[in-house]
Order: structure tokens, then C-alpha cells, then sequence
């Protein structure tokens, strides 16, 4: 990562800056939602019992700690405690930000120009979006870790209004190469993709790309949001063997009662089997199973406007229930009947434990 190196490399223990430079170090590692960093991280606050870090410095530790012990709900919560100690502090801000999006808290998101984009999204203003997107490229599009995702807002308002060149291009262009590097990015190609599907682009070998980002840069079980989309992406490409590797890694990691146990439970393994459905054909269960993670969904992580994709197919699988009723008058809804067997190629996923939870249930629904 960019923030790890350069001249922080320089900064080492016994010059003035070596707490302050500690201190990035280990909110970079936070920053990339990625276990990979996680080393470093822990490198990084064995500074914190030295005489000479500022408290400040010892409360930026304190939360970047429970983000490495697998506690996101103690390192948000101690981030917006840093901010109520000292209000300028610009880099608890944006720590609290990235905590409160992996939690899927999304009323505490706020986050300047891709805060605006999703409010403009939210509204239904497509239009509007893409001409403020544009006007507003200087400020979005230099060297950003949101430049990628800033251009799949422009690529999403683009695709909703009809302008299939230009979100194409921005897939073409940006999201792909980024995809191969961040599965942050795959999710947004992936979404963009189906969005480009309903228009009538289909295309199996970019979602073969984006199938295979997600099988390089992924971790499965470390965050809902991200395995959902590899899903949905190995899925449209077809690759069912990859999908059934994500499904057992999910339910390895469904074991247990860490944070992360959890929302595999209730989150992840339930949405897989809905887009299991969905693969097979079987569009009354998908729309059934879809429907009923909606209350749920939001504790998956990500923002409303890029949970909106799994609206977006629960709506898909009804007009295709829909339309398979009408070509076939004499047989029964699927609305009501239990899954049928397993198909051969079809996924296989245990039935997750029942909510035990309350306050994970009551979590998922608020922000």
C-alpha cells in the first residue's frame, strides 16, 4: 500500500514523527479491509506502550487493536470516540467511515464527493448524477483509493439512462484492471455488470474476469458483502466450482460465535442459497429466499445503493416466475413448496442455525 511506504519508510523509532507515522501506519492497514494487512497492523501498535505516544496516538492504537481482533463493531465504536475527544481529528474520521461502511451502518456514512453521488443515486436523479459526476471528475478521479468506485457511480447513472458506451467504457477502463487488484472493485464491476445485463449486455467473458478476481484477491468469510458478489459473480460466469468452494468456506467460518460467525449465519450463508436458486432456474425460490433476507441484508456491509443489486434480482426472479406461469397455466406456484433436490451442478448449503442472536438481528436492521 502507498500509505505504508514512501517517506514513512524514513520515519523510524527515535525521530520526533516515529508515534505519528506508527499511528498511519496501522490506519492504513484498517483502511484496506483486507486480512493481508493485519501483520502489519500489529507491527504497528506494538508502539503503543512506549512513554512517548500521545494519547491520542494510544486511542488510534486501542481501535486499530480491535479491528485486528476481529471486533469492527469496538473499533467503530472507538474511532467515533476519538472524534468526540478531538473533533478535527480528520483521520478518526475517516477510519470511523470505512468502519461504518464494512458494518453496513449507513446512516453514520458520510463521505464528501462519493456521499453526495449516493445521495443523488438514492434520489432516483440519474441524470443529475452523471452530469455532477462529470463536473465534478478533478476532484474524484486523481490518485485515489475512491477513484475506482467514484467511476462506477458515473458507470451506474450512465447504464440507468441508457448511455450503455460510456458505462461500458468505465468498466472497460477502470473497474476490470482495478478488479484484478481489489475485490472492492470486483463487487463494483460485478454490480455493474448485472446492471448492463438488464439492458440487454451480456457478456460471459468479463464476468469470467471478474469470477476470477474475486478467486485471487478474496478472503471468503471476511466480509458478506464481498462474498455475495463473488458469488453472483461466479455464478453468471458459470463457474460452479468455484461457487461450491465459496459455499464450503462460508460454512466453515459459520462455526462458532465471533462477529464473523455470525453474519455467515445470517447473512451470507442465506443469500448464497437465494443466488443458488437463482443460477439453477429455480426463480420463485430465488425471489422467496431474496425476500426474506432483506431485513438482514443491510448488516452485509456495503452501502443502500450497491445492496440495490440484490433487489434488483429478487425483482428479476419474479417477472421470470412470472412469465414461467404463464407459459405453463397447469403447473404449481414455487412460492410455497420447499427446495427441490439438488440438481446436478446445483450448489449444496446447509440450512443455517436459527437467529439465537437478538442483538445481532436488531444490529443488521439499525445503523
Amino acid at each position: 500500500m502507498p500509505a505504508l511506504g514512501g517517506e514513512l519508510r524514513e520515519i523510524g523509532p527515535g525521530h520526533p514523527e516515529f508515534g505519528n507515522a506508527q499511528t498511519i501506519r496501522a490506519a492504513a492497514g484498517v483502511l484496506a479491509k483486507v486480512p493481508d494487512t493485519f501483520p502489519a497492523i500489529a507491527q504497528a501498535i506494538r508502539t503503543a506502550d512506549r512513554p512517548a505516544v500521545s494519547p491520542r496516538a494510544r486511542a488510534h492504537f486501542s481501535a486499530a487493536a480491535a479491528w485486528l481482533s476481529g471486533n469492527p463493531v469496538r473499533a467503530a465504536e472507538s474511532y467515533a470516540v476519538i472524534l468526540s475527544r478531538w473533533p478535527c481529528d480528520l483521520l478518526a474520521l475517516r477510519l470511523a467511515q470505512s468502519c461504518y461502511f464494512f458494518l453496513g451502518w449507513h446512516e453514520r456514512l458520510c463521505a464528501l464527493a462519493d456521499a453526495v453521488t449516493h445521495a443523488i443515486a438514492e434520489s432516483g436523479r440519474h441524470r443529475d448524477g452523471a452530469q455532477w459526476m462529470r463536473e465534478q471528475r478533478a476532484h474524484w478521479a486523481g490518485k485515489s483509493r475512491m477513484r475506482t468506485h467514484n467511476a462506477w457511480h458515473l458507470a451506474m447513472f450512465d447504464a440507468v439512462e441508457g448511455n450503455v458506451a460510456s458505462a461500458l467504457g468505465i468498466l472497460d477502463g477502470w473497474l476490470l484492471s482495478a478488479s484484478a487488484r481489489s475485490p472492492l472493485d470486483a463487487c463494483d464491476a460485478a454490480a455493474l455488470l448485472w446492471r448492463l445485463a438488464s439492458e440487454g449486455v451480456y457478456d460471459e467473458g468479463r464476468w469470467d474476469r471478474v469470477s476470477e478476481a474475486f478467486e485471487r484477491t478474496m478472503t471468503p468469510g471476511f466480509w458478506p458483502y464481498v462474498d455475495l458478489h463473488a458469488a453472483l459473480a461466479h455464478l453468471s460466469a458459470g463457474k460452479q466450482a468455484r461457487a461450491q468452494r465459496l459455499a464450503q468456506a462460508i460454512e466453515r467460518c459459520a462455526q462458532g460465535g465471533s462477529y464473523a460467525a455470525l453474519r455467515a449465519r445470517h447473512i451470507t450463508q442465506p443469500g448464497l442459497r437465494a443466488l443458488g436458486a437463482w443460477g439453477s432456474g429455480r426463480y420463485g425460490e430465488a425471489a422467496r429466499l431474496l425476500a426474506g433476507l432483506q431485513p438482514s441484508l443491510g448488516g452485509a456491509g456495503g452501502s443502500r445503493v450497491q445492496l440495490e443489486i440484490f433487489k434488483s434480482i429478487e425483482h428479476a426472479a419474479i417477472r421470470r416466475q412470472r412469465a414461467w406461469q404463464c407459459d405453463q397455466p397447469q403447473a404449481p406456484a414455487q412460492w410455497s413448496k420447499p427446495c427441490r433436490s439438488s440438481q446436478q451442478g446445483d450448489m449444496k448449503w446447509k440450512r443455517p442455525a436459527a437467529i439465537s442472536d437478538r442483538a445481532f438481528a436488531e444490529q443488521c436492521s439499525s445503523p
